[in-house]
């Protein structure tokens, strides 16, 4: 006769009790996704993502990329709002020197105060430019930083084997991993590991490959990834699980 081990049979017990009541609350979680996204979603994939879940290890690993998230998110800010502050200083002190010159020339020689002034609106306009170009080069190096970290996350997400997570730039696929993201969110707030959730929220990303902060102030001519633009799904958009 074999010899079971009791304390075995009740940690087995206790995880596939786990296992269900984390697979029952993501099927509710999958159940409020937009239809498009629910159909990319199966049971034996939620099955997994249950297993993944187990033992908590991977809220600590989202917490931890949450917060290493906030940090990046607010070194770009403070650098573009730096930015945007030295040039709206550059430009007060060109405004005023520009009226301390054209009231000098209205008293010494008002005949060419109105050639002086095309002059001053010429260096005005040439130094908007150059402010323009100097902050757009600096968005575009902002959203270089953030497509590094929307990457450095799937990889290590994918790493500890959390499924539907893998390096991508597709919209739907992202769109879908910061849903997977959401629920794992959810759980752990649950579990009382996660990160808190604002009284009123519900389905919006507080975590892993979002770009809020920023999404108000980087031009909006690029797009980027974020949890309340608008992601145009492509065509050919179906997600790996």
């Amino acid at each position: 006769m074999s010899y079971i081990d009791e304390s075995d049979l009740m940690n087995r017990d206790f995880l596939a009790e786990r296992h269900n009541k984390l697979l029952n609350e993501l099927k509710v979680l999958c159940n409020q996704l937009p239809a498009m996204y629910q159909q990319k979603i199966t049971d034996s994939f939620l099955s997994e993502l249950a297993n993944s879940l187990l033992d908590k290890t991977v809220f600590d690993i989202v917490k931890n990329l949450h917060d290493i998230q906030m940090m990046t998110e607010n070194n770009l800010l403070e650098r573009r709002m730096k930015l945007i502050k030295a040039h709206n200083a550059a430009e007060v002190k060109m405004i005023d020197r520009h009226n301390e010159a054209l009231a000098n020339e209205h008293r010494v020689n008002p005949r060419n105060a109105e050639t002086l002034r095309a002059r001053q609106i010429v260096e005005l306009e040439s130094q908007a430019k150059n402010n323009k170009e100097e902050l757009n080069h600096l968005d575009m190096k902002i959203i270089m930083e953030l497509d590094q970290t929307v990457s450095d996350q799937q990889i290590t997400l994918e790493k500890v084997g959390v499924p539907g997570f893998y390096v991508t730039n597709k919209p739907a696929d992202v769109k879908l991993q910061m849903y997977l993201l959401d629920f794992i969110r959810i759980l752990s707030f649950k579990d009382g590991k996660g990160i808190k959730i604002s009284q009123g929220q519900s389905h919006k990303s507080t975590c892993g490959l979002i770009i809020s902060t920023l999404h108000y102030y980087v031009l909006p001519s690029v797009r980027f990834l974020h949890p309340t633009g608008d992601l145009q799904d492509s065509p050919d958009g179906s997600v790996n699980t």
